[in-house]
């Protein structure tokens, strides 16, 4: 009887061990809840980009940044209707994000890459490094997911 209760009390306590590590490494029954929605950038910094204007990357709060290339007109138009509506629903923490437009006349900031960069949607942390990017064929309410997820786990910005 001592060998079996020595081979129960391993067992109990090994298994479980063995099957998170197995669920783990394979990645059996992860949410996907849990998972961002958009491309994670790894290695970039905005200032790559060579930007060019009065506001060099503001890099004390978030921000959400729309390239847009002379293609892109009318979706683009609205995506930065969704942005505006998108900051807005952030509520308290709408004062830790800027909203800014690169090309297509936006505000006063221009890229010299801005054809390779794409009409996307960019959030940069307030170090200045890319975090996510989002094509526009995204949804809004996905970036605004991952921006609330961003600020409340950030203690900076």
């Amino acid at each position: 009887m001592n060998k079996a209760s020595f081979w129960l009390v391993w067992g109990v306590g090994l298994i479980p061990v063995m099957l998170a590590a197995v669920m783990y490494f394979f990645e059996i029954m992860t949410p996907a809840a849990g998972k961002h929605s958009g491309v994670l950038l790894q290695d970039q910094h905005i200032s790559d980009w060579q930007l060019v204007g009065s506001d060099r990357g503001n890099l004390s709060r978030w921000q959400l940044l729309l390239t847009v290339t002379d293609d892109c007109s009318v979706e683009c138009d609205g995506w930065w209707e969704k942005l505006d509506k998108v900051h807005i629903a952030l509520g308290k923490d709408r004062e830790r994000v800027l909203l800014q437009r690169i090309g297509g006349g936006g505000k006063d900031l221009k890229s010299e890459t801005l054809e390779q960069l794409g009409d996307a949607v960019w959030i940069v942390d307030p170090l200045g490094n890319l975090v996510l990017k989002y094509s526009m064929n995204d949804q809004p309410k996905l970036l605004l997911r991952d921006l609330r997820k961003l600020l409340k786990i950030s203690r900076i910005g």
